[in-house]
């Protein structure tokens, strides 16, 4: 039997210090929250993905936005899917959400699925989270797909914010290599 490790490292660092990512992931947070608090939407969904997107290179943070906009973009999709079939169904009556609660919890396979054959599993909680923002949370919103769509745009713009933070502030780390690549 494989031995479950619950700690990470075999100790605590001697020195916890805060770092430029850290910094980065602040700002970008902020940032988001005043493009939200300035459009008067909420700026969870882009502030979750500013912080998810965050990398210590501006490489990584590109392939993780890319990864997060197709996420985000097979989420919402599966989302409206199972949205609309409960509109047709009419299972937002109280006593048929167990069978819509169903229906969703059935519809992450799909989607899961979907990760696994564009061959991105990385991205399946991602996408599985999107879904479930736009399947659950917009239960008696009058128009599903607009909800969708700004649910979509709130975390382009949270990937957009943490690359542009990224790519603004300096990078110790490359910094660090390309000296050690060049001899200095």
């Amino acid at each position: 039997m494989r031995h479950i490790r619950f700690f990470e490292v075999e100790q605590t660092p001697k020195r916890i210090h805060i770092g430029l990512r850290m910094i980065k992931t602040v700002i970008a947070v902020f940032l988001c929250a005043m493009i939200g608090w300035l459009r008067g939407e909420p700026a969870f969904f882009s502030m979750i993905a500013a912080v998810a997107c965050m990398q210590n290179t501006t490489g990584e943070t590109v392939e993780t936005a890319l990864n997060q906009v197709i996420g985000t973009v097979i989420g919402a999709l599966f989302g409206l899917a199972a949205v609309y079939i409960e509109l047709l169904a009419g299972l937002q009556r109280q006593q048929l959400m167990p069978i819509y609660y169903l229906l969703v919890s059935v519809f992450l396979i799909p989607a899961i699925i979907t990760t696994l054959l564009i061959k991105k599993p990385s991205i399946s909680a991602f996408v599985c989270v999107v879904f479930l923002s736009v399947a659950v949370t917009q239960i008696g919103s009058a128009h599903p797909w607009i909800y969708a769509l700004e649910r979509t745009f709130d975390i382009f713009m949270g990937v957009i914010v943490a690359f542009l933070i990224n790519l603004i502030l300096p990078n110790h780390i490359s910094k660090a290599k390309n000296e050690e690549e060049s001899g200095e």
